[in-house]
């Protein structure tokens, strides 16, 4: 009991990187006597890890080496040390490919007893197979490649010139010439050949063991991303689409649910997203039929425009016909119907836009009887819009809250497109606001939603982000066609800018605890002057920008005294906020979300955390606005003031290190996701010219030459969000060369503090805040 103790302290210093406390115990287990081999033969293995993990590289591979060596290692133990000593080749290019795969990994396959030693060596030799297939895909695709098949074109033709003329000339020069461009146009074609086939071979075992992985075992669900990812670059290859058809229905359908809103669309592209598609039907149709209605009603909004509603791509079509099939099973069809009926309901509702009361925010409307939302009543397999329903591997979901009614009257709340608060009565008898917009694309809010929500299970995962509770804060969003939707309101919050200059911009904490300062709106009228100057250098924006500063101080401190009196808690919300920000700064920097003006940024009164809102502006579209956005995250004068006298030392920066440490160490399944939703055929990620302009407030009249774009367009414009992406998860966007982590997070802290950058920024931005 004694010795397995220490065995477990020891394994659990080196994952928490003690390795002086690994060392030390791992001496005192050595020196006992009479160990019994199973307790040895760990030892033994986890000496050689432990030298792997503190760099001696060397010592670690030649101690698994020769524990390998042994024969009484059997079982799980053997599989284990076979996979890790595979993992380890494979990481320093020790042994080539083929001999990896066959020697170790294989073979970790076939003496793993365990279940989940099986997975484990299944999921190293998938993410080996795909690592050797992304290199000789990048390789096949390079200008280097290039240059070789033309070479070995010339060379063919060459020969061919040469053999013509041999036939009617016998000189004994050009038969020696002709031979030797002969076998160099035959090695070179060889070696084409066999790097295409070994892409594909690569390709299929990553497929293979990705799906083996998915279906045995629970601890990668993440997997599902990679392999998503190369079936839809893959879609016409006959192997993978034969081993999917195999293996891909023995496969949980709630791995897939995170994903559904990129599948979904694709069911005109590849026959067999169809088949997963009913699957995920019958599984969870609470989390699949809302996908499939917002497909199906993707241009139902048209009808209420005047506009000349479009002809239905075939995606639209094709998802039709699904939903009417599922309605012919009756243990569906009162959920489709229902669910029918609160998807037009919803759409018309969010485009009604009563004339004489537009803008006026606070302003409460009855709803006209003659509105269908008024009809919807009892709805019992429609959940309310704002619940989190999490996936259920039983596929029992019996105690999900219905729709009682919809109250018959709403609240116009500010913005644009003049979106509704309502409240949903639940079957539980709970009121939950929901805020229902029209004329507003929110397919990018719900896939900033989704990559939130991985970021924080990859947050969750690592155990000091985790104790520092690193997470960015959530809310529901649900398309319900192209121009409209729902999203969770997010109660007991208020936008930074109420709290702080009030809804009129002369009121809030600055006018209370800065009486005599100038106001934020004349600070935000000064700027739009500097503005409006032709010419205007950037020296002149700066000596207003700081001049404003002089006069205007920073007053979010006293949102923590005001809220939370009592000492312990202030401390703790303070400390939530900090961590908060952190979290949402980094993420929201490798993501490139902008437009993070005060009114889009909310405060929660009770937990002190940040959540930002309103997230159209992404994957650095910011930069393309009218007045280009300079900094990487809002860390103005008052989003400091809120974090103490420390300000941006201590827990800021120590947490902005550690958030960003956990997305570069997942780079992969970051960039993995991210390739999936930007390869989306529903949405081009990119920012017309009619939203560039309304965003900052202006009327733009060139909307019309960019609402269509090419899917070529649009996969160039994905692939270059990627590569800033991947530069930013490496540490080598600013110029090529690698920073570390601190240097990139002290950069970044700099940039987004610069007066020379918040100086230039659009005035509704109010980086005097």
């Amino acid at each position: 009991m004694l010795r397995e103790t220490y065995y477990k302290l020891t394994k659990m210093a080196r994952r928490e990187k003690e390795f002086q406390i690994a060392v030390r115990n791992l001496n005192y287990l050595s020196h006992l006597e009479n160990l019994p081999d199973s307790i040895m033969g760990k030892i033994k293995l986890e000496k050689s890890i432990l030298g792997w993990e503190t760099g001696d590289i060397n010592v670690g591979k030649f101690l698994l080496y020769h524990y390998l060596k042994r024969d009484e290692i059997k079982g799980d133990l053997r599989a284990k040390a076979l996979r890790i000593y595979g993992d380890w080749m494979a990481s320093t290019n020790s042994e080539n490919s083929r001999h990896i795969i066959e020697e170790y990994y294989n073979k970790s396959i076939q003496v793993a007893e365990k279940p989940k030693d099986r997975v484990n060596s299944y999921a190293s030799l998938a993410r080996f197979a795909d690592s050797n297939y992304e290199q000789i895909r990048d390789y096949l695709a390079s200008p280097l490649f290039e240059i070789k098949k033309n070479i070995t074109n010339r060379q063919q033709d060459m020969a061919s010139e040469l053999r013509q003329e041999i036939g009617w000339n016998h000189d004994r020069d050009k038969k020696i010439a002709c031979r030797l461009v002969e076998r160099q146009s035959v090695i070179d074609e060889n070696e084409i050949r066999n790097s295409e086939n070994e892409k594909d071979l690569f390709l299929c075992l990553a497929v293979k063991y990705y799906l083996l992985s998915l279906k045995d075992g629970e601890e990668y669900d993440m997997l599902v991303f990679r392999l998503i990812s190369l079936w839809f670059s893959n879609p016409e290859h006959r192997n993978v689409t034969q081993l999917l058809k195999d293996c891909l229905s023995k496969i949980p359908t709630y791995k897939f649910l995170y994903l559904l809103p990129q599948i979904v669309p694709r069911v005109d592209e590849i026959v067999l997203i169809s088949t997963l598609v009913e699957q995920c039907m019958k599984d969870h149709p609470y989390h699949t039929l809302p996908v499939l209605f917002a497909l199906t009603n993707s241009y139902e909004d048209a009808k209420y425009s005047g506009a000349q509603p479009p002809s239905y791509p075939q995606r639209v079509l094709i998802a039709r016909g699904m939903l009417e099939k599922f309605q012919k099973n009756p243990a569906l069809k009162q959920q489709i119907m229902e669910m029918g009926n609160f998807c037009d309901a919803l759409i018309e509702f969010a485009n009604v836009r009563p004339g004489e009361t537009r803008g006026k925010a606070g302003m409460i409307i009855k709803i006209p009887s003659a509105l269908k939302i008024t009809r919807l009543k009892n709805l019992h397999f429609v959940p309310v819009p704002s619940l989190n329903i999490p996936s259920r591997k039983t596929c029992n979901y019996d105690n999900i809250v219905g729709i009682k009614f919809f109250e018959d009257q709403y609240q116009f709340v500010g913005g644009i497109n003049v979106p509704k608060k309502i409240n949903c009565i639940g079957l539980d008898g709970k009121s939950r606001p929901l805020l229902v917009k029209g004329r507003d694309d929110l397919r990018q809010d719900a896939v900033m939603q989704q990559v939130f929500n991985i970021m924080n299970i990859l947050m969750h995962r690592n155990s000091d982000a985790n104790k520092r509770k690193l997470v960015i804060r959530t809310y529901k969003v649900m398309p319900l066609s192209h121009r409209s939707g729902i999203i969770e309101w997010c109660e007991n919050t208020q936008p930074l800018s109420l709290y702080l200059i009030g809804s009129d911009g002369i009121s809030g904490a600055h006018k209370r605890f800065n009486p005599e300062d100038i106001t934020a709106l004349e600070c935000r009228t000064r700027i739009k002057k500097a503005f409006d100057i032709t010419d205007v250098t950037n020296e002149v924006k700066l000596q207003v920008f700081l001049d404003i500063c002089e006069r205007f101080r920073p007053a979010f401190r006293h949102f923590f005294f005001e809220n939370f009196p009592e000492p312990g808690v202030w401390f703790e919300r303070r400390l939530a906020y900090t961590h908060s920000v952190a979290t949402s700064s980094m993420i929201g920097y490798v993501l490139g979300i902008g437009d993070r003006h005060v009114h889009n940024i909310l405060i929660d009164n009770s937990t002190a955390e940040v959540i930002h809102i309103d997230l159209g502006i992404a994957f650095e579209q910011g930069k393309t606005l009218p007045t280009p956005e300079t900094v990487p995250f809002r860390l103005t004068r008052d989003i400091v003031d809120g974090m103490g006298i420390s300000g941006i030392e201590g827990v800021f920066r120590l947490s902005c290190i550690k958030t960003m440490k956990v997305l570069r160490e997942n780079q992969h399944t970051i960039l993995t996701l991210l390739e999936v939703l930007l390869y989306d055929p529903l949405y081009a990620w990119t920012i017309t010219a009619e939203k560039a302009y309304s965003v900052q407030g202006h009327t733009g009249t060139e909307s019309s030459s960019e609402k269509t774009s090419t899917q070529v367009e649009i996969n160039k414009m994905a692939e270059r969000a990627l590569i800033r992406l991947k530069q930013k998860l490496q540490g080598t966007e600013t110029g090529g060369v690698a920073t570390n982590t601190e240097g990139q997070v002290n950069s970044l802290i700099q940039q987004a503090r610069d007066p020379n950058n918040l100086c230039r920024l659009f005035h509704g931005w109010q980086a005097y805040l």
